[in-house]
């Protein structure tokens, strides 16, 4: 559920997950080559292109009409008893000693109290986790702009600093009509993924102030999607809606050179909404790269939940039937098209209640963690997408 309070928006249900974690195992072999009696050895990496269903617990079973295949198993995550409801979710994989080593980041809250905490856990299979023993290792802060709320988390190693990097959002909700709160994205940065520092200038984007100076209060921000390390510095995304429009949630391009200073590239969005499913707007996104291997041209996926209704809550709105959905792009994401056969169909519940994903490309196939509901109660489950083959 997203929340807005006056002008503002928080994630607050205690069933939405965002951001969620990778589970597939991925090996390097090493090929070794030798010249004669030579000790000295070529190394050279490779990327094995393996069948998740070959190395996980469980197979994969295809979804009809589409190019996805679902983990039988799924949910791989549901909440941890520390909160009352995992809220966003972000995620690492990194190779130790040629073994992948799993990492999740998750912001579990208590809603009645409106409480929120970062939790950490770690694991080698990416099943099976053990959660860190001072949980939650980063809280909102009392008395400073985000002691209301802290969603919307997208973690990243960040090679040119050597370190993780937490974008989230942050709110103090307003107490009168004279109070606007605080509304923004903050920073904060951590040398091992449990000890984390916020940044002295956060809110890095102010959603009530200085972004709308930055576009001349054309648009307001609903919440930020994803960010990207590049070659240049950082790309992200976040939706927002035209001053004066159906208030629908469109999507622009940011970029910093530092994740702390941000303008916009988009001055109008670089995603509408349109289709039914997705009219009102956009509440999460993640973007990769795939190179066509009968081409070699490099294609940029986007897979975003899109939702096709709010729900006035009082002082709040609720996000409605909300689903995942496929953008292309060809020009290395300057213009987007939208997949004809939107929105996928993987969604359990009616109205559905996706309202994240994340994307990592594997071999030949793109890997999937969507956040979604399982028996009522909120859970990560794990999918993945072929772009080469035809629809089941």
């Amino acid at each position: 559920m997203i929340r807005r309070i006056r002008s503002y928006l928080i994630v607050g249900s205690q069933y939405e997950i965002n951001k969620p974690i990778v589970i597939v195992m991925i090996f390097d072999l090493y090929l070794f080559l030798s010249t004669g009696c030579s000790s000295d050895y070529e190394i050279v990496a490779q990327k094995p292109n393996i069948d998740p269903a070959d190395i996980t617990t469980c197979d994969f079973k295809p979804i009809e009409t589409t190019r996805f295949h679902e983990y039988s198993c799924n949910p791989i995550l549901q909440e941890e008893l520390w909160g009352q409801g995992i809220v966003s979710v972000g995620f690492s994989v990194t190779e130790v000693q040629g073994h992948p080593f799993y990492q999740i980041w998750y912001n579990s809250s208590d809603i009645e109290n409106l409480s929120y905490g970062l939790g950490y856990a770690v694991s080698t299979d990416g099943t099976n986790w053990t959660h860190h023993p001072s949980n939650p290792v980063l809280t909102s802060s009392p008395n400073t702009w985000d002691q209301d709320a802290m969603s919307s988390h997208i973690v990243f190693w960040d090679r040119e600093t050597s370190q993780y990097v937490l974008a989230y959002q942050g709110v103090t909700i307003s107490v009168d009509d004279f109070d606007y709160g605080s509304w923004g994205m903050g920073i904060a940065t951590s040398p091992d993924g449990s000890t984390w520092t916020k940044h002295e200038q956060n809110p890095v984007i102010d959603f009530i102030d200085d972004f709308y100076r930055t576009v001349d209060a054309q648009i307001r921000p609903c919440w930020p999607l994803t960010i990207q390390p590049t070659e240049r510095g950082y790309t992200g995304y976040i939706s927002a809606s035209i001053v004066g429009s159906n208030s629908a949630c469109q999507m622009y391009t940011l970029q910093s050179t530092n994740v702390i200073d941000w303008s916009i590239v988009s001055e109008t969005p670089i995603l509408t909404s349109g289709f039914s499913s997705d009219r009102m707007g956009f509440v999460d996104a993640s973007v990769v790269e795939w190179i066509d291997s009968a081409s070699q041209q490099k294609i940029l996926y986007m897979f975003y939940v899109g939702f096709s209704e709010f729900s006035n809550q009082g002082n709040y709105q609720a996000v409605v039937d909300s689903k995942l959905h496929i953008a292309i792009s060809y020009d290395n994401g300057l213009n987007w098209e939208k997949d004809e056969n939107n929105p996928v169909p993987i969604h359990r519940s009616s109205p559905a209640s996706i309202l994240s994903v994340d994307a990592r490309v594997v071999g030949s196939r793109i890997h999937l963690w969507v956040g979604d509901m399982y028996n009522n109660v909120g859970g990560i489950g794990y999918f993945y997408y072929e772009p080469n083959i035809e629809p089941h």
